[in-house]
Formats: C-alpha cells, sequence, structure tokens
C-alpha cells in the first residue's frame, strides 16, 4: 500500500513515484482542493496539494554531506572498475565449438 501523504517531493521525485503523466497532473493542480481521480502507475488517485514552492537552489552548506558520499562513491566504483579490468587482463578466455556452455547447453 501507498502511504496517505508524503512529504514535498520534487517534479523528478514525483516522476520516479508515479510517472510522468501523474506529475503532469499533479503540478497543474492549485492547493488545498480535493482533485481526481488521477492515473499514476499505481491506480487511480484522489489527491490533494497542500502547499507549493518553487524551485531553488540549495546552498553548499545543505549538500555538503551528499556531495561527499557521491565522491567517495564514485571513487570506489572507478577503483574497482580498475581491479576488475586488471584481473581480466591476467587471463585469456577462449571459447571452443561444441565446448558446452557454464549452463550445460551446446
Amino acid at each position: 500500500m501507498l502511504p496517505s501523504d508524503y512529504a514535498p517531493k520534487s517534479r523528478q521525485e514525483l516522476a520516479e513515484l508515479f510517472g510522468p503523466q501523474f506529475v503532469n497532473e499533479v503540478f497543474a493542480l492549485s492547493p488545498g482542493q480535493w482533485e481526481g481521480p488521477i492515473a499514476s502507475s499505481h491506480g487511480y488517485h484522489l489527491v490533494r496539494v497542500t502547499e507549493r514552492t518553487e524551485p531553488r537552489k540549495p546552498t553548499l552548506d545543505e549538500v555538503h554531506d551528499r556531495v561527499a558520499a557521491d565522491l567517495t562513491a564514485s571513487r570506489r566504483r572507478d577503483a574497482e572498475a580498475a581491479q576488475y579490468a586488471a584481473l581480466r587482463a591476467r587471463y585469456k578466455i577462449v571459447i571452443e565449438d561444441g565446448v558446452p556452455d557454464t549452463r550445460g547447453r551446446r
């Protein structure tokens, strides 16, 4: 079951949850009124927008921890990819005709 209330969400966040057509209809609504049914990837919904705020660019202090975590994750992925490439370079794989694959088929 879906929650009955959602914290404020961006257009992108709502699209990921409910699909782009739902987002287009919800963002056209005025706050305070129940509207619907509105179709989404989960079915039909009655929707009430309680508030709308204009998008803004967050300050560096607001995103610092997220940026640091993303950088660490990116560096980890790059290091793992380099390690796998180095391992693959040490081996030569030859597939001969008539030799069964790993699932036992020819």
